[in-house]
């Protein structure tokens, strides 16, 4: 009971009704309306893929996109499989989270080398072979696959120069964290022995 003897409601209950409530005709609405959002957000998805593919340099062609959508939900449904956000198994990978949600929406060619380090994490995260997972993604990708670059040895060594930058930062928060522990357990020991709490 709450407040003055009436029901608590909670939140939920409040804001979507008591489905036993509803009558038949207001739960086919309110389904049709999720399922609307559900629509909406697709085509809104459709729209920027078809936007992203035709802004790309070096576009897929009709008969590349096939290949791509392939390898793009084979990605997914690892990428789903291993439970990791996109972001969180992209930076992992080494690389761009952009670049992870394109390959995802089949929008861009991607190259040897990236899908190198995606079945590399994706098999440290599922406790597998990396090798079976990466041939599986070439041969999925077929001729959306695009040629090395020419800079790939710059591209490299900046990337191993922003993982040392990385590490050797997140070693200093967690110094910095440890130290702020000891001077918050330091204060609260002096607190217990001269206030007695």
């Amino acid at each position: 009971m709450g407040n003055y003897g009436r029901p608590t409601i909670d939140y939920r209950t409040r804001m979507l009704g008591d489905s036993r409530r509803l009558s038949a005709k207001e739960k086919a609405r309110r389904a049709a309306v999720v399922e609307g959002k559900r629509i909406a957000r697709q085509a809104i998805t459709d729209a920027w893929v078809i936007k992203d593919r035709a802004g790309s340099r070096n576009p897929l062609t009709a008969d590349e996109v096939p290949y791509a959508e392939a390898l793009g939900e084979y990605l997914r449904g690892l990428r789903k499989e291993t439970g990791l956000a996109t972001r969180v198994i992209a930076i992992r990978a080494g690389i761009v989270y952009e670049t992870w949600h394109r390959i995802e929406l089949a929008t861009r060619h991607t190259r040897h080398s990236t899908l190198e380090r995606i079945a590399n994490e994706l098999g440290e995260a599922l406790d597998r072979d990396p090798k079976p997972i990466y041939l599986e993604m070439v041969r999925l990708a077929g001729p959306c696959l695009a040629p090395e670059s020419l800079y790939r040895e710059r591209v490299e060594n900046r990337r191993a120069t922003r993982l040392r930058r990385n590490a050797a930062r997140t070693a200093r928060q967690e110094a910095q964290e440890d130290a702020w522990r000891a001077v918050r357990g330091q204060v609260k020991s002096f607190e217990r022995d001269v206030f007695g709490y």
